[in-house]
């Protein structure tokens, strides 16, 4: 038997409760577990689904395994995710001296103490972040940049200006603390 999926539904995970329509020719009578193969497009025929009765539907459990990502759709996933990460910390860091100057230093504090987080994150791995290791096991690319969408220069200097404006951050929100308790 070959059942057609239509293209919303194809994919690898598991089905459950499809209904008598969708099985043609099912013997109810012998109890028997059939073999069901599903075709999900011109190229693809996964077998290994096991029908059982459930009441009045059927229960399929697929198996089957995915296509796996390329090591070049892995490092575009990886630079994504981690040019996302420094978005929000860099911006962080930017805010920290703004939310000072207008006065919301909890804001500040709390902007710290996040930035404070990815710092013991780098700490912790010797002042690497993680996630270029990750991006590492894609590319034999070792530019600076190779990890993350950054121009070359910011992907090179990018903890001396950033720690840079960290450092600045918190030395302003000291002052602007102690300017505003007197």
């Amino acid at each position: 038997m070959v059942l057609e999926i239509l293209p919303d539904l194809s994919g690898c995970a598991p089905v459950s409760a499809l209904h008598p329509p969708f099985l043609m020719n099912r013997d109810h009578d012998d109890g028997k577990r059939n073999l069901l193969r599903l075709k999900i497009n011109r190229d693809t025929l996964i077998t290994l689904s096991e029908i059982s009765d459930v009441t009045s539907s059927y229960t399929v459990s697929l198996y089957c395994q995915s296509t796996p990502m390329s090591p070049e759709t892995k490092l575009l996933a990886v630079k994504v995710i981690h040019t996302i990460v420094w978005a929000v910390f860099a911006g962080s860091i930017i805010a920290i001296p703004v939310y000072a100057a207008a006065g919301n230093v909890h804001v500040a504090w709390g902007l710290i103490g996040f930035v404070f987080l990815e710092v013991a994150v780098l700490l912790v791995n010797r002042m690497r972040c993680p996630l270029t290791d990750v991006a590492g096991r894609y590319t034999s690319d070792r530019q600076d940049n190779f990890d993350i969408y950054l121009p070359l220069w910011l992907a090179r200097y990018n903890k001396h200006v950033f720690g840079g404006l960290y450092v600045a951050g918190i030395v302003y929100t000291v002052w602007v603390s102690l300017h505003t308790a007197a």
